[in-house]
C-alpha cells in the first residue's frame, strides 16, 4: 500500500468492493472523470396535463455516453448502489448555477427517446395523464468516504 494513503483506508472498503459489479465500476469511473469538469444529475419527470406537480419517470440520471431508453434502468440501479454505499450523494433541493452542466442531458438522444416514447404511448393508448418530459436538475458529489475510496482503490 502507498504509505501516503494509509490514513485514507477504511475497513469498509473490502465490503464496498464486494458489493460493486463490474458495471458499477464502469459507472464510478465515469463519475470520477466527470468530477474534473462537472456534469449535472437529473430526475426525468413528466408534466401532467392538468394541475401542478409531476411524475418521476427515472431517478438520478447522468449523461452516460451510451445511455438509452432501453438501458436507463441499469444505469439508475448502479447509481442507486453507489448512493447506498455512500460513495456519492445526490441533492435535488438545489442545482448548479451554471446550467451548462445539464446540457449533455438536455440535448441527449436519451431525452429525445423519452419524449418519443411518451408520444408513442399517447398514440397507442389515446389520452394519458402526462403531456411532456422535463428534467429536475440536481447536484452530486463524492462523499468523504467515496473520495477516500477512489484515492485508495482506483
Amino acid at each position: 500500500m502507498d504509505a501516503k494513503q494509509q490514513y485514507n483506508v477504511h475497513p469498509s472498503f473490502v465490503e464496498i468492493i464486494k458489493q460493486l459489479t463490474p458495471f458499477d465500476a464502469k459507472v464510478l469511473s465515469s463519475l470520477v472523470y466527470w468530477s474534473k469538469g462537472t456534469v449535472g444529475v437529473a430526475n426525468v419527470a413528466m408534466k401532467p396535463l392538468e394541475g401542478t406537480g409531476h411524475g418521476i419517470w427515472f431517478r438520478n440520471v447522468f449523461p452516460f455516453p451510451d445511455l438509452t431508453f432501453e438501458n436507463v434502468n441499469r444505469y439508475c440501479a448502479s447509481v442507486d448502489n453507489l448512493i447506498r454505499l455512500s460513495i456519492i450523494e445526490v441533492n435535488y433541493s438545489s442545482s448548479y448555477t451554471n446550467k451548462d452542466f445539464y446540457n449533455s442531458l438536455t440535448n441527449s438522444t436519451f431525452l429525445t427517446e423519452c419524449e418519443e416514447h411518451l408520444e408513442k404511448v399517447k398514440r397507442e393508448r389515446g389520452e394519458i395523464n402526462f403531456e411532456s418530459v422535463f428534467l429536475i436538475q440536481g447536484m452530486w458529489n463524492f462523499t468523504t468516504l467515496g473520495s477516500n475510496f477512489i484515492s485508495c482503490c482506483l
